[in-house]
């Protein structure tokens, strides 16, 4: 709720408007002049004057709360905008990363015998061991299946200077191949 505060221009002083109040007294003798001309007029005014002053103190507080709370709730809002936002783009990437999983489980295990038929690198960044994406090291899991070995330095071959990378692709496979049972097998 938002109050709409006008302002009104304050008047000059009016000369004119004091001559009226307090015409200039005749001299009488018997009545000495007193000060108090118009009092009652200008303390009158003067009420006025304060209690409009007293409402606009009332509506400035009002409006410095009001502006206070407004600020808190749009700096939560923004911090939970950026937040959710980084959690949809964190999300984005999970679900990115599960199609190109289950695009990998599709390739490696679609057939009626539930073997390897190829393994493919889609990209490889480092800066040794560029061998794991040679078609004959790969061969080594076509026709593998869900319960052999697959060890290193076993039945699949280690490589000099990738023998992270080696370790990781082989266990890869055979946690795919894994995988790809149970869902075979409970659905």
């Amino acid at each position: 709720m938002i109050n709409e505060f006008k302002y009104t221009e304050q008047r000059e002083y009016d000369d004119s408007k004091i001559l009226k109040c307090c015409p200039e007294p005749k001299p009488n003798p018997s009545d000495p002049p007193s000060s108090d001309c118009c009092y009652n007029t200008w303390q009158a005014e003067l009420d006025v004057v304060n209690w409009e002053l007293k409402e606009v103190t009332n509506e400035l507080t009002h409006a410095k709360k009001h502006l206070t709370l407004v600020t808190t709730r749009y700096t939560r809002l923004k911090l939970w905008d950026e937040e959710l936002s980084s959690a949809n783009e964190l999300a984005f990437a999970v679900c990115r990363q599960l199609e190109i999983i289950e695009a990998q489980l599709v390739n490696i295990c679609k057939n009626t015998q539930f073997t390897v038929k190829g393994v493919e690198i889609l990209e490889y960044r480092e800066s040794f061991g560029g061998q794991v994406r040679d078609p004959a090291w790969l061969a080594q899991f076509t026709a593998k299946h869900h319960g052999d070995a697959l060890v290193l330095t076993g039945d699949i071959r280690n490589i000099s200077g990738a023998t992270l990378s080696s370790k990781h692709i082989t266990g890869g496979v055979k946690r795919l191949l894994s995988t790809y049972a149970i869902a075979v097998t409970s659905g």
